[in-house]
């Protein structure tokens, strides 16, 4: 086994000598080294390598083999388990397309895609993690996914056209959030992607019992709530799609009174039904929520053309002239 790692190790070398031989090979050549400083357990130092040609890439403006090298880095220490190492290659990344002004692209969504599924791989058990005992791990594996996808969000929204970031990164965000059973901040994702099928399939699957109220109505909740954002963001197309996807999996649930108020609400935008819309609002206060408030109020604005009423803090600032 001694003389088998010693082979590969010395075929590595040759690789990478070759490589800098010809003097093409920057990438190449930098994998090479990166291998040979994991297998002798030099995590740190083959971060710092690809950190380091990463960012003299990028300073240089050659910002397609900053970030290659950048996506190579994380993918070969993620694939070994480092994935506090491989976060810090994965940021660099987005911070490359963020600082470059790099557009949103198939190939760039592509990668994050690919570097998601990796964090994937390592939270379901596919890659070793080394580190931090297994749940705490685990835990922190999860965290760091959804910071690197919350940047890429970031970027999507900086260089982009649409106003909540690109609908596939927001997939991979809300299946993410869903995963560590952040239901409500998944599933504003999953509507920001434009999803209804996968809210649906989403809501029924992954939710699990929660102390405060039987599950099924939980679900019921996080679904209307889920549809309120729908209509908030214009999309009465998906609302209306969700609706009937919901119904078809759960047919007994249509007497329920929050799925009756969502099905008027849906009709009422649908069909321009200003005084509709006046009495089902009306109907809501008390609740006391203060997510279904701000989608309602949205609606009545983005629908009906009627503004909100005026905020405590609205009404300090028109007093000091201070409102548009």
């Amino acid at each position: 086994k001694f003389i088998e790692m010693k082979s590969a190790a010395m075929s590595r070398y040759a690789a990478g000598r070759s490589a800098r031989q010809k003097g093409n090979g920057s990438i190449e050549r930098v994998n090479a080294m990166l291998e040979e400083k994991l297998d002798s357990g030099l995590e740190y130092e083959a971060l710092q390598l690809f950190k380091g040609q990463a960012a003299r890439k990028a300073a240089k403006g050659d910002l397609e083999a900053a970030a290659k090298l950048a996506e190579t880095g994380a993918e070969a220490l993620i694939k070994r388990g480092y994935v506090d190492s491989a976060s810090e290659l994965t940021n660099q990344l987005i911070e490359i397309y963020k600082d470059g002004n790099c557009p949103v692209t198939e190939e760039r969504l592509d990668t994050i895609k690919r570097l998601d599924g990796l964090y994937i791989d390592i939270r379901e058990g596919r890659c070793h993690f080394k580190g931090k005992g297994s749940e705490a791990g685990l835990i922190q594996a999860g965290k760091l996914q959804t910071r690197f996808l919350k940047s890429a969000i970031a970027w999507s929204i900086e260089v982009g056209t649409r106003q909540h970031g690109d609908p596939l990164i927001n997939f991979l965000l809300g299946r993410c959030l869903f995963s560590q059973g952040n239901y409500e901040g998944g599933a504003a994702r999953v509507v920001s992607a434009e999803r209804p099928k996968e809210l649906v399939e989403f809501i029924s699957d992954s939710m699990k019992s929660l102390d405060s109220i039987p599950l099924e109505i939980a679900k019921e909740q996080l679904f209307c709530l889920s549809l309120l954002h729908f209509l908030s963001l214009g999309n009465l197309r998906d609302a209306n799609r969700s609706l009937k996807m919901w119904g078809e999996r759960y047919p007994s649930s249509g007497s329920n009174g929050l799925l009756k108020f969502c099905k008027l609400l849906c009709l009422t935008c649908e069909y321009d039904a200003a005084p509709m819309f006046k009495s089902l609002a009306d109907s809501l206060r008390g609740i006391n929520d203060q997510s279904v408030d701000k989608h309602i109020a949205q609606i009545g604005k983005l629908y009906f053309g009627i503004k909100p009423p005026p905020s405590m803090l609205d009404g300090i600032l028109g007093m000091l002239g201070m409102t548009s």
